[in-house]
């Protein structure tokens, strides 16, 4: 939680969470996933999320799944920038 915590104090329009419940009980997890739901919900905050956990990808708006490649290397997700001239 205090990891949390820490992101949020910037205000941040963004937050990377990776396996952000991973060592909560599962009260505070719940806990962490209403927070995220709300700064989304109501402050339009944008959180990507990395989970082993149905329950916490269950709380977000897009679930992305991991997917391999025809020469077998795992791609976790594909982001194509348009590059600037």
């Amino acid at each position: 939680m205090v990891g949390v915590a820490r992101a949020l104090v910037a205000k941040p329009a963004l937050i990377l969470a990776d396996e952000p419940t991973a060592t909560s009980t599962p009260i505070r997890a719940a806990k962490i996933m209403e927070l995220f739901k709300r700064l989304n919900q109501q402050d339009g905050v944008t959180i990507v999320q990395v989970t082993h956990s149905n329950e916490n990808a269950a709380c977000g708006t897009r679930i992305v799944p991991p997917r391999r490649r025809h020469d077998g290397e795992l791609i976790i997700a594909e982001f194509r920038l348009p590059i600037a001239e």
